[in-house]
């Protein structure tokens, strides 16, 4: 097979591609106990708490539905807990003490990882993928 045809489908490729990074995160991360899922969720409630169910969708671009199941693992080892009153039907949420304990031990490892990818494919590339990226996010999906 030729290189023009193992890369033709864009979409496969950045799968591909998004899989590996997101394995490379979470090996960076496994010190800890979470993912780069995990981590990211737990960053964003910090940076909204309190923080409900559709704004932390909104903030991280995902379904309701999905962060929904993300939050689960994250209530289990309690480092989120609820804060809904009672009556309000969508759920708010923010980081415990554990919680913020394990982001704080975490950061670091991200920031490692950061500095890994950014060191491997050079500094240039980076910027540029980042570029390309921001360019990607603001497709028309409905054209």
């Amino acid at each position: 097979m030729d290189n023009s045809k193992k890369y033709s489908c864009y979409c496969i490729n950045f799968r591909r591609a998004a899989n590996i990074v997101t394995k490379y995160y979470d090996n960076y991360l496994k010190e800890v106990g979470i993912t780069i899922n995990q981590f990211s969720l737990l960053k964003n409630i910090l940076k909204i708490e309190p923080a409900s169910v559709s704004e932390i969708a909104v903030k991280v671009g995902l379904e309701r539905t999905t962060v929904v199941r993300n939050l689960k693992s994250l209530f289990k080892e309690q480092l989120i807990e609820d804060i809904s009153d009672i009556s309000e039907r969508n759920k708010k949420v923010r980081l415990t003490e554990k919680g913020k304990t394990l982001l704080n031990s975490a950061v670091p490892l991200w920031e490692n990882a950061q500095k890994d990818i950014e060191n491997k494919i050079g500094k240039e590339n980076f910027t540029n993928l980042l570029k390309t990226l921001d360019s990607l996010n603001k497709l028309d999906i409905d054209n």
